[in-house]
């Protein structure tokens, strides 16, 4: 049950979240919501914000960041530098990078030989041949 009542539709997650006292302190980039995954959890503190990386740099290169030919290379300089740069505190939101198989893969061929949580790998003179 919420700590407050909202009198009015929330407009954002932020406005959404302050309902519960556990969230008080939890940064939000409202411009983001539509790339909002959910919460990350760590020892002595509160929930931070997870925001999926992709998608926000899907929001930068349509809100148009920088006046160049390749949006996506400025879009890509204003994450790095204004966002992911932009430390405010202990719960400053988290961007959350998806691993495909095809790079769990990758990794598996580099360490060719090691059991990585319960996966056990085979290996031929040319490389990695099942995993199991």
């Amino acid at each position: 049950m919420p700590d407050m009542i909202l009198n009015h539709q929330p407009r954002t997650l932020c406005e959404y979240f302050s309902q519960w006292d556990d969230f008080d302190d939890t940064v939000w980039y409202d411009e983001f919501d539509a790339a909002f995954v959910g919460f990350g959890w760590q020892f002595n503190v509160g929930p931070v914000v997870v925001y999926d990386q992709e998608r926000v740099m899907e929001i930068l290169v349509a809100d148009g960041y920088g006046d160049s030919e390749d949006p996506e290379m400025d879009a890509l300089e204003h994450f790095n530098f204004n966002v992911i740069g932009g430390y405010v505190g202990e719960r400053t939101p988290i961007f959350l990078t998806h691993v495909g198989d095809k790079a769990v893969e990758d990794f598996l061929k580099r360490k060719a030989g090691a059991e990585i949580s319960g996966w056990s790998v085979d290996i031929s003179a040319e490389g990695v041949t099942e995993i199991s």
